[in-house]
Parts: C-alpha cells; sequence; structure tokens
C-alpha cells in the first residue's frame, strides 16, 4: 500500500490532478472574494434570520441540561422550540445540519483566536460563508467525480471547470443560506450512488444513505432524492439480475440494499434534527407550508412577482441570460442534446440516474409558481456536466475530422466566454454594496429631520453606519408604507396621496416591491400607476440618485434589472432616491389616477375573469421589452459592428449543417444558403409554436430555437 507521501508525490506528477487542483484553487478563490460583501449589515433577509436562529435558539452547554434537552417545546438545540410568546413552535423551514456546524466551528475558532466570532454582531455570519465557500468547492470537486463515471475524464474536467465559474453558485456561496450545503451533500450523495451501483456492497449504499440523510437534515424540501436512492437500487439490481437464480433472489437483493440505505439515512438525519423525528407533525406541517408558499395556495408577498410567469420558460431564461450566463447556458442544452443522444444509442445505468435526478427534481421546481433562481442549485451539478459533455464533443467533432489545433483552440474559447461572464459577475463583489454607497450619499446630502418613505416587505434606508452617521443622530423619520395591501382603487390612491404628501424623500432600495405590482394588473391598479407615474416624475418628486452595481467587464456592463429578485437584490440591488421639489396638487394627482381607480380591484392572488385591457403600457409588455435586449451591447457604433459581425458567423454555424446535408450537391455544399437555413427553421420553430401556445413570443425562445 502506497505511503501518504507517496501518493502525493504521484499526484503532483499526474496531470489531472494538477488540473483539478487549479480548479479548485480558482473556485475557492472566487468564492472567497470579498466575502464580507455588506460589511456586517445582513442585507440577506434568509442570512439575518438564520443568524438570528443560530444565535438565539442554538446554545450548547456543557455539561447537557437534560432536562432541557429531552423537552423538544423548550430545548436549547430544537429550532423549531416553542415561542414563549405565542404557545406554538417557532418557524424554520431550513434543516439544523448548517446551524450546529457552524455553530461549533465559530465557537471553536473564537476560542483558537481568542476572539468572539460565534454572535450575532461580532460576525458568525462570517464564519457561515466562510464554510459556504468550502462545500461549494467541495461541490465542483463533485462534479468531477461524477463526470469522470459519466463521461470520462476530459468531460469531467470540463465540468468541473464550468461549475467553478458558475455566477449562481459563487453568489450562493458568498451567502450563509443553505444552498451551498445542500448542493454538496446532493452531489455527494449522486456521486456515491454511482459508486454503490457499481460495487453493489452493502458498505456502499450505507454510505449513500447517510449522505442521503445528511442532505434532508440540511433542507427537507430536497426529499425527492429519496427517489433517486431507489432508482440506483433498481438500476444496481437490475445489473446483477445474471448473478442470481432467481427473480426472488435479486428482489431480496435490492430490498436489502434499500434497508440498509434506509436505516443509514434515518440515523444520519436524527443526529442534526432528532426533534424533527420526536415531533414530525411540526416538522411536516412546516414542509406543507413551504411547500403551500412556493405553489402559490399560501399567498405571501415576496414570492407575488411570480404570477403569470411560465413554468420552465422563466427557468431556462434565468439560467441561459444570468445564473450561468449565455455560454454555458447554450452547452449546458446542447450537452442535453448529446447525453440524452448517447444514452438512447447505449443506455448506461448511470447517464440514466443523472437524467433520473434531473427530470424528478427538475419536475419538483418547474411546476410551482414560486420560481427563485436558488431553487435550482441542486441541478448545479448536472447542468456543469452536461456543459462538460458540450464541450468534450465539440472537440471530439474537430478530432475526428483531423482539426487537432481546432480541437484544442474551440474548447479553450468555449471556456474562455464562461469564464467572460464570471468576470463581469465578479464586479458586484468589487465595490461599495449599493445600499451602503446609498447611505453614504444621504447623510452627505438629506438635511437633517427629513421624512423619508420606505416599503413594507424591503429594508429600509439609512443604514446606520456608526455613532455619528446614523438615522437617530440625524432625526430622520421613516414613513412606511405597505404597498401589497389591496383596498379598493380610490382608497388605495388616497392613501398614497396622503404618503407622498407627508414626505421629504422616497427611497426604494430594491425592485423587490415595484417589480410583483405589475403581475397583478386586477390587485394592484393604482400601485402600478404610481411606480408609473413616479419614474416619469410627475407625482413633485425628481430622480436624485441611483445606485446600482451591474455585472461588467473589460468596459462592457449588462443591465441585470430583469434578472430574478432573488439575484440581484441581495448583493447588488438597484436603489433609487426621488427628492420633493413640489407639492403635487390632489386635483392633479386625481387627474392622473383617474383610470387607474376607475378599475375593480380583486384582492387575490389570481385574477378569475379575462379582460380585454393589456397588463401593462405596450412599451413594458415583455415581447416589446424584448426588442431591447442587446442596448446594453450596441449602444457603441464599433461594439456594435463586432457584435453584428459574431451574429453574422453564429447564424453560418448554426445553419451549416442543415445546409451541408440538404444542398450537398451544390459546388458550395450548401455554404451560402447556412445563414437563411438558420433564420428561416428557428422563424419557423418560434412561429408555430407560439401559435399553438406551447411558448411565448420572447427573445429567449428565438435564441433557442
Amino acid at each position: 500500500m502506497l505511503t501518504l507521501r507517496e501518493r502525493l508525490s504521484a499526484g503532483l506528477r499526474n496531470p489531472t490532478c494538477l488540473a483539478l487542483g487549479a480548479i479548485l484553487i480558482v473556485s475557492l478563490a472566487l468564492r472567497l472574494f470579498n466575502l464580507n460583501w455588506d460589511q456586517g449589515y445582513y442585507l440577506h433577509p434568509d442570512e439575518r434570520f438564520i443568524s438570528d436562529v443560530s444565535t438565539s435558539r442554538i446554545i450548547f452547554s456543557w455539561p447537557p441540561d437534560w432536562d432541557n434537552l429531552l423537552d423538544p417545546d423548550h430545548s436549547l438545540l430544537n429550532p423549531r422550540s416553542v415561542d414563549p410568546n405565542t404557545g406554538n413552535p417557532r418557524d424554520f423551514s431550513y434543516g439544523a445540519l448548517p446551524l450546529f456546524v457552524t455553530d461549533w466551528v465559530a465557537t471553536i475558532y473564537s476560542k483558537v483566536v481568542g476572539e468572539d466570532h460565534a454572535s450575532y454582531w461580532s460576525g458568525v455570519y462570517k464564519v457561515g460563508r466562510f464554510l459556504s465557500a468550502i462545500f461549494d468547492t467541495l461541490t465542483v470537486a463533485m462534479v468531477f467525480l461524477i463526470g469522470r463515471r459519466i463521461a470520462g475524464r476530459r468531460a469531467g474536467l470540463y465540468a468541473a471547470m464550468v461549475a467553478a465559474l458558475t455566477p449562481m453558485a459563487i453568489q450562493l456561496a458568498h451567502f450563509w443560506t443553505t444552498d451551498s450545503w445542500l448542493t454538496f451533500f446532493v452531489s455527494l450523495t449522486i456521486w456515491l450512488l454511482l459508486r454503490a451501483m457499481d460495487e453493489g456492497s452493502r458498505k456502499s449504499f450505507i454510505l449513500a444513505g447517510i449522505s442521503f440523510g445528511l442532505a434532508m437534515a440540511t433542507k427537507g424540501s430536497v426529499f425527492t432524492l429519496a427517489g433517486l436512492v431507489a432508482v440506483a437500487i433498481v438500476l444496481a439490481a437490475w445489473q446483477r439480475r445474471d448473478e442470481f437464480d432467481r427473480l426472488i433472489q435479486t428482489i431480496a437483493w435490492a430490498i436489502e440494499r434499500a434497508m440498509l440505505a434506509a436505516i443509514a439515512s434515518v440515523l444520519a438525519f436524527a443526529i442534526f434534527e432528532p426533534y424533527a423525528l420526536w415531533q414530525p407533525d411540526v416538522y411536516i406541517d412546516q414542509l406543507l407550508n413551504q411547500s403551500r408558499i412556493i405553489s402559490g395556495t399560501f399567498d405571501v408577498p415576496f414570492t407575488r412577482q411570480y404570477i403569470g410567469t411560465l413554468p420552465i420558460a422563466y427557468q431556462i431564461e434565468q439560467v441561459v441570460r444570468w445564473g450561468w450566463g449565455p455560454v454555458a447556458g447554450v452547452l449546458i442544452f446542447v450537452g442535453a442534446l448529446v447525453l440524452a443522444k448517447r444514452l438512447i444509442r447505449r443506455p448506461d445505468p448511470a447517464g440514466l440516474l443523472l437524467i433520473a435526478w434531473f427530470v424528478g427534481y427538475g419536475i419538483v421546481i418547474a411546476v410551482p409558481e414560486t420560481k427563485f433562481l436558488r431553487y435550482l442549485a441542486p441541478l448545479i451539478p448536472v447542468f456543469a456536466l452536461m456543459a462538460g459533455v458540450a464541450i468534450e464533443a465539440i472537440s471530439e467533432w474537430f478530432s475526428r475530422r483531423n482539426l487537432k489545433r481546432m480541437a484544442v483552440a474551440v474548447p479553450a474559447v468555449l471556456l474562455l466566454g464562461v469564464a467572460f461572464w464570471t468576470a463581469a459577475f465578479m464586479n458586484v463583489y468589487s465595490g461599495t454594496h449599493p445600499r451602503i454607497a446609498a447611505s453614504e450619499w444621504i447623510y452627505a446630502n438629506v438635511p437633517p429631520g427629513s421624512v423619508i418613505q420606505s416599503e413594507y416587505w424591503d429594508d429600509s434606508l439609512p443604514l446606520n453606519l456608526n455613532a455619528s452617521l446614523n438615522a437617530n443622530a440625524y432625526s430622520y423619520t421613516w414613513d412606511g408604507f405597505d404597498f401589497y395591501a389591496a383596498p379598493p382603487a380610490p382608497e388605495a390612491a388616497n392613501a398614497i396621496f396622503e404618503q407622498i404628501s407627508q414626505v421629504d424623500y422616497i427611497i426604494m432600495s430594491s425592485n423587490r416591491v415595484s417589480s410583483a405590482m405589475p403581475q397583478s394588473p386586477w390587485r394592484y391598479p393604482v400601485q402600478i400607476a404610481y411606480y408609473d407615474y413616479l419614474q416619469r416624475e410627475m407625482l413633485g418628486f425628481e430622480l436624485v440618485a441611483e445606485f446600482q452595481t451591474m455585472p461588467s467587464f473589460l468596459g462592457l456592463s449588462f443591465d441585470d434589472r430583469s434578472a430574478d429578485e432573488s439575484f440581484i437584490n441581495y448583493d447588488h440591488p438597484r436603489v433609487l432616491i426621488y427628492q420633493k421639489v413640489r407639492d403635487l396638487p390632489r386635483e392633479e394627482f386625481d387627474l392622473l389616477m383617474t383610470q387607474a381607480t376607475a378599475q375593480t380591484v380583486t384582492n387575490q392572488r389570481h385574477a378569475t375573469t379575462e379582460s380585454i385591457m393589456l397588463d401593462g403600457p405596450v412599451g413594458e409588455l415583455p415581447v416589446v421589452n424584448d426588442a431591447r435586449w442587446s442596448d446594453a451591447w450596441t449602444d457603441n457604433g464599433a461594439v456594435a459592428l463586432v457584435w453584428w459581425i459574431v451574429f453574422i458567423i453564429v447564424l453560418q454555424l448554426a445553419g451549416l449543417p442543415v445546409a451541408l446535408l440538404a444542398f450537398r450537391r451544390f459546388a458550395d455544399r450548401g455554404w451560402a444558403f447556412a445563414r437563411i437555413t438558420s433564420l428561416l427553421i428557428a422563424g419557423w420553430l418560434v412561429w408555430i409554436l407560439a401559435s399553438i401556445a406551447w411558448i411565448s413570443f420572447r427573445a429567449i425562445w428565438i435564441w433557442l430555437a
């Protein structure tokens, strides 16, 4: 057996190990870059909640107080203990594993350095973010192992590089939430199941069961992973059917592995979630409550921006445009086709297992109305592998034609394209957070004693920056307003007028509230009109300051205000500050609101009657707004020329395979028809699918076609 030194020496001489090591170093560096991006102001609401639970509800003591630990209603290790004020179990929709591990690490680290890092204000979030970065980097390693098993070493390395450069993964690793942890345990479970299918041993299925239990202890929403364990056992049994004389022996073998995996998962889950097993009614009720929120049956304000969004289409748009970026997004779809083709030609249990997770979990997140981008995190290993398979397939295509240089150059260019979007996204963490910058501006420009309007369900500004720069020192008064309330239209208009008459400044610290209003025109006609007139400076207020950090690189900036709310409003929201420049007469206000106040308000999540009225102004309709998708890329004439040339090349390459087949008898074998072929086929696909209402007429579908 090789010693540790010999293994390390062999690894340093192995090109694959060196490449993977470099990828992991890049991955960790990206995730640790400016980890204190909000300077301790807890500008992520979920992170704020988890930190509060970790420091107020979870208290370790030694020696253990067994009387307290054996009382689930009052235990200091139960995040769902009874609230003494209400007598009801406190809400906690996540798993306790990240709380316990972070608290342990923070406590040990505090003792080592002699400083407190385990309390709310001393920086427990920093420890949580650091661990998120570590777990997400480990996910990159898991992606390589999964990719190597399914598609080979090179595809595994390509997939690991894409995973390391995924903007959404980098962003989630900058938060102390459960997403990075969950993605790691999902990836680990998939890899262990692949090993279990190959080995078939009891030990391998026990390890996979433990990993599944840890995933459940991280977040209960990943219960569908149990189905993947079952699929792996069935596939493993099917592979070994010839080893047994009778079918009953095969079934017994599968049942034994299933029982061992189930017991292991329950025991692993019980270590971190003992009270969930002790009081399953409380745990299950809170999971069901989250399910009702996600489905939209429980109407909460912070999910109303998803009303009317198309299942699957919305996620595809967010993946391609923002979460993974355009190059990686296209590679994912190409890789999915390549992987599907390979599995059809030669079914492989490992590939089938990956597709089972993609389809099974994909359905779970595609069907509900709420579509937070972070819900796609457990699919990161699948998406990364698909992109890796695509890059490898493209490289092999050139190799088979003896184009060796292209076989190396094209994958390099594709990875550079992926890295370009990553570099642009990293600009988010290179400067001051917009809310902090806005707060500094407010203290420098807003007179003391001013009345500031803030929106319910969003953070109020200015932040308290220090002992001298704080709202109390400047005698600022916040006048909150609930735009989500839906009284009759005349009452809503009257309330808004009284509000804007009393305030000196209107500060929108993100688009969280304003982006939800247009999705429910039957509910918020007055609120929609208010935001429209405010933006057009027709309410007596003038935009005096705007703070936004957009993804940008090499002089190119990308306006991501159309991205998913959860993608932009935590680490780089757009902050708008309006100053009152005149008192708006009531008569003028009523005139502006005439059409809005004449509408009947239906205070429900979905409209029940059809209307011939458009959902909003023509210029704001998605199909019209899509026409402006290239504005940020074509403002400069020289840049526009470059993109136009690139677009012509893309059209040529996209249509070339079809043209070569259709016009192979021509002298140029169809080269001249390639671009027109692309346009005709894509145009026909979008037209016919939009006509039968399978898709909407949007730019994202045109690009996919």
